[in-house]
């Protein structure tokens, strides 16, 4: 994660951590609806978003030449559900630049 605020000290990169940890089952069901249709579905996806200065998800995507998970509808879900969730206001109200890495392996998933 990083900011583009003069003290990126002061983002609270627990705080991004719990939102995603709270939004664990909803992206992970994202990935499952994947699975039905490809049983060895698997990858990483490097998520490219800002925060904005109220705390929303804006301009949702992915960093393509860092991420292996290649499914355009689970990649569309999770960029949904992270648009959907409500992040710690950054400092300053200033926008924040985020890459947040989630990884997908179907044997994590059946447990």
């Amino acid at each position: 994660m990083y900011s583009n605020s003069a003290a990126p000290e002061k983002i609270d990169r627990e705080g991004i951590r719990r939102v995603f940890f709270n939004r664990q089952k909803d992206i992970r069901g994202c990935y499952e609806k994947g699975l039905k249709e490809d049983k060895e579905l698997k990858g990483i996806i490097n998520l490219a978003f800002d925060i904005n200065p109220s705390g929303r998800a804006i301009d949702v995507s992915y960093l393509k030449e860092r991420s292996t998970l290649d499914n355009e509808k689970v990649r569309q879900c999770i960029f949904k559900i992270v648009a959907e969730s409500y992040f710690p206001k950054p400092p300053t109200s200033q926008y924040v630049n985020v890459i947040y890495p989630l990884s997908f392996n179907p044997k994590a998933s059946k447990k």
